[in-house]
């Protein structure tokens, strides 16, 4: 039993064994090292607090939106090509390592000396410095994935991932104990991301050795061409993430920034189970789309309308819970920003769908609408954070994020309602209906003093037993597609 399960997971034995493998280890680091990252910040925004988080957040965001030049889409095109053409990895890979490195370098300079200037938060262009080295390491630890992606060896990708995640919390916790302020834990974050950039280049060291030598301009020239269209989406990709931050830094006060992030932060962890459900779906849509648009439209179905009975009971059950999570999470000191979290919250109702919309977009050779939607949803909120945040601070950032979330989402998804018409509706009434059976009892537990942790369980056992008595069938039905449906081989 033991070898079994040992080759299973370190072995590439067949296709489907193999997409297993690699799904599983790519779920297991990418959450395991999200989770684990979250405690140091969690941890971190309660000893700081709300001003000295906020100049940490702010920094790092800021760098974030000077660093886009460091991935412009490089790592996808080496992956690509390397499983196209195993042959010449090496050429290919010496040629995208020495454009990376140039990237890099660039970013860096970028990020220590110019990002600066544009810096309004007091004592966050003192980090820059060290958020550029951030970037340096994080960049090229993330190019070090792209070989263990096309070689099929996520498991190494997975605990590459893991260590790192852990040396951050470990050193992160380390740095704060000594000297409590934004530039100690930053030293923190640096530390444990070199380490986890060393490691990568120590496993994977025999494909980089003398690597200049295999530089070739021609490839040069068409990896960049390849990934311009990438390199625009991380612009506007970045735009939408950090765009909150950076401008409530400029039009308010850096306790906003830190009050705002902490909002923030347990959203972007709740992100994570739609980025797994619609990686997971995406090899079964991209093999039946054009081909089989019938049982591509039943998956999508089913699929999308899982995605929301996932996201409902998380939205209702964190709206009515929002004071009494914060608290838990964060302490009295954040207790104003429940409105704000509700708000965040609600874009999971948005984000879970169109995790799946987008990549169906994608497979369906949407890349154009994908641009526009990207386009809409960063420039957007530009615009609403603009009118908003004046009059109403953080909250109005959150409400920025809703309308812009929901315009750009909402033209992909009418963009794949024209590729190929799916109905949600008529799957979702019986999660409606359990989200708010789920919902009243939320709120009666909260009224007799039940604990916030007891209580997110409870109601979770009350929404899931509301939809067996329903007789709902779509979580069967959906697991069922990962039996019947196979991917090509790799």
């Amino acid at each position: 039993m033991f070898r079994k399960i040992k080759s299973f997971l370190f072995e590439n034995q067949h296709a489907k064994q193999t997409v297993a493998k690699n799904t599983f280890w790519l779920s297991i680091g990418t959450v395991a090292s999200r989770v684990i990252k979250a405690l140091i910040i969690i941890y971190a925004a309660r000893i700081l607090g709300a001003e000295n988080y906020g100049v940490f957040s702010y920094a790092l965001s800021l760098s974030a939106m000077f660093s886009i030049f460091a991935d412009i889409g490089m790592s996808a095109v080496l992956t690509r090509e390397a499983s196209r053409d195993p042959e010449n990895l090496e050429k290919n890979l010496g040629t995208s390592f020495v454009v990376k490195l140039s990237l890099v370098a660039f970013s860096f300079a970028l990020v220590a000396l110019v990002a600066p200037i544009f810096s309004t938060v007091k004592g966050a262009g003192l980090l820059m410095p060290l958020a550029a080295l951030l970037v340096a390491f994080d960049a090229l630890r993330d190019f070090s994935f792209s070989i263990t992606r096309a070689k099929e060896r996520m498991e190494v990708e997975a605990a590459i991932g893991m260590t790192t995640g852990i040396a951050i919390t470990v050193f992160g916790f380390i740095a704060i104990h000594v000297s409590p302020t934004p530039y100690s834990l930053l030293v923190g974050y640096v530390s444990g991301s070199a380490l986890g950039f060393f490691l990568a280049f120590f496993l994977l060291r025999e494909y980089v050795q003398r690597f200049w030598k295999s530089f070739d301009w021609s490839i040069a020239k068409n990896m960049l061409r390849d990934a311009a269209p990438l390199a625009i989406m991380g612009l506007l990709g970045a735009l939408t993430i950090n765009t909150d931050t950076i401008m409530l830094g400029w039009l308010k006060s850096a306790t906003d920034v830190g009050l705002y992030a902490a909002a923030q932060r347990p959203v972007l962890l709740i992100y994570l189970i739609s980025t797994l459900l619609a990686t997971s779906i995406f090899p079964i849509i991209s093999k039946l789309a054009h081909k089989n648009d019938e049982r591509c439209r039943s998956i999508l179905e089913k699929t999308v309308s899982i995605s929301l009975l996932a996201a409902l009971p998380i939205f209702v059950g964190g709206a009515v819970l929002s004071k009494q999570i914060v608290l838990f999470l964060f302490g009295s000191g954040y207790a104003s920003i429940a409105p704000t979290f509700t708000m965040l919250l609600f874009t999971v109702v948005l984000i879970f769908p169109a995790s799946i919309i987008l990549n169906s977009v994608f497979a369906y050779g949407g890349q154009k609408i994908m641009l526009i939607s990207a386009a809409i949803g960063g420039i957007g909120n530009v615009i609403f954070d603009f009118l908003l945040i004046p009059p109403f601070g953080i909250f109005g950032s959150a409400v920025a994020t809703v309308i812009s979330q929901s315009l750009a989402y909402g033209l992909a998804w009418k963009r794949m309602k024209d590729l190929n018409n799916f109905y949600t509706l008529r799957y979702i009434k019986k999660g409606l209906l359990a989200s708010a059976v789920m919902g009243v009892s939320t709120y009666g537990l909260s009224l007799l003093g039940i604990q916030v942790v007891v209580n997110i369980v409870i109601s979770a056992f009350i929404y899931f037993g509301t939809l067996t008595l329903l007789k709902e069938k779509l979580i069967k039905e959906s697991l069922d597609i990962f039996r019947t449906e196979e991917p090509k081989a790799l």
